[in-house]
């Protein structure tokens, strides 16, 4: 009897505590809330006061001087859950919600506390209540480049007034700008950006006498510039190649480039590789190749808040050899390296030939000098033969005659002395 008043007091309790356990239990999922709280008039609300509920949890906090609050993390028992965000500042209040799960972005417009109830008089005269408004802007595109923006909107009802329209630029700083409606409601504004970056706007009408104010929607556009992607490729072995490239201006440090790579000259691409710049906006891969050829590469950079998403202004084409094409052009190398050395011979053996040639010349000239002056000897050597024979006859002929004239004269002496003496 005593076990089982034991066990009955032991299933009382746990189906007592059962809420607390399923409770324990169920409450594990974490959802991040966080937000922008505005002003009527679309200003930032710093240091709003602001609590996040939803899903049996709560959480308060403050927004920050650009109106930012969190993000809040509550710890919720199931997804997808409904998050209500109430916001407060001074006498002006609002609230929002949202269903969903994960992270949440939730924005509050504040606005006026209603007028005090006035005093009843025994003949009251209501006020004629007044007419609510709706504004809403658009932007022609969500990028622009070295172009002129343009914001349109719309009031409803339709109707002539004054609206504003507030810029908040990349640096945080904003301008307002009055515009006029149409007859149709419809207004537009013209700009030409002077900032790279992310743009906000949005518009306002101001309450009036017949017409409830409002604040529009806030659209959010970006102002960039086309940057240039210089690409390199440099085999750096065997089927291995190193691809380097650049982009101008250098975004900001790990900016995403693709790779792509084709091997029919340009028809089709596949994705090769992803890599990341540096600060300097420099970027390179190093691939490993299976086959060899002609490919082509290309790099496609996707983009940041100032900078549109380019690719390689051209693709780069890059012949990779294989193993016996290497070999080829190692022979191929040898054999021109033998052919200049034989050139280089041909040249010493012609500039041998040429001096031979010119030695040649020089003895010929030489020798018909020499012919000449032998020429010129035999000719004197003939005059002097000439000389002597004549002299010689001449000396033979004188001998002979003087040879007479004495012998003449011996025989008339020896005539003399044989005269008798008388």
């Amino acid at each position: 009897m005593r076990k089982i008043s034991i066990v009955l007091a032991c299933i009382i309790l746990l189906w007592a505590l059962a809420p607390v356990f399923t409770s324990i239990v169920r409450a594990q999922v974490p959802v991040a809330v966080w937000g922008y709280v505005y002003m009527p008039d679309g200003s930032p609300a710093a240091g709003a006061s602001v609590s996040i509920s939803g899903g049996g949890a709560s959480k308060s906090t403050s927004t920050g001087s650009d109106g930012k609050y969190g993000p809040v993390t509550l710890t919720v028992s199931s997804v997808p859950v409904t998050i209500t965000v109430k916001a407060s500042k001074g006498s002006y209040s609002g609230s929002a919600s949202k269903t969903g799960e994960g992270t949440m972005r939730i924005d509050v417009h504040l606005s006026a506390p209603p007028p005090p109830t006035p005093t009843p008089s025994p003949t009251p005269t209501p006020p004629p209540e007044k007419k609510s408004t709706s504004l809403r802007i658009t932007t022609s595109k969500t990028e622009y480049m070295n172009e002129t923006a343009k914001i349109s909107g719309s009031i409803s009802p339709k109707m002539s007034v004054e609206i504003t329209l507030v810029l908040v630029k990349p640096d945080g700083s904003t301008s307002q700008v009055k515009l006029n409606t149409d007859s149709e409601g419809k207004f537009s504004y013209e700009f030409t950006p002077d900032v790279l970056g992310k743009y906000k706007a949005y518009a306002q009408f101001k309450e009036t006498s017949e017409y409830k104010g409002s604040t529009s929607n806030t659209v959010e556009f970006y102002v960039k510039m086309r940057p240039i992607i210089d690409l390199y490729a440099l085999a750096s072995g065997l089927r291995q190649v190193k691809v380097r490239g650049s982009v101008r201006p250098a975004p900001e440090t790990n900016a995403i480039i693709i790779l792509y790579i084709s091997l029919d000259g340009g028809s089709s691409w596949l994705h090769l590789y992803n890599t990341t710049t540096d600060n300097e906006g420099h970027f390179m891969v190093d691939v490993n190749m299976s086959i060899s050829g002609e490919l082509m590469f290309k790099a496609v950079f996707t983009g940041t808040e100032t900078l549109t998403c380019a690719e390689s202004t051209r693709p780069l084409a890059f012949r990779l050899t294989s193993e016996e094409e290497e070999q080829l052009r190692k022979q191929l190398e040898d054999k021109i390296n033998e052919l200049r050395k034989l050139e280089k011979e041909n040249e010493q053996l012609r500039a041998n030939i040429t001096q031979l040639m010119n030695d040649i010349t020089d003895l010929s000239d030489r020798l018909n000098e020499a012919l000449s002056n032998l020429r010129e000897f035999e000719e004197t050597i003939s005059y002097y033969k000439m000389i002597a024979i004549m002299g010689a006859s001449a000396s033979l002929i004188l001998g002979l005659a003087v040879g007479i004239l004495w012998g003449r004269k011996l025989r008339g002496r020896e005539k003399t002395q044989e005269k008798p003496t008388i």
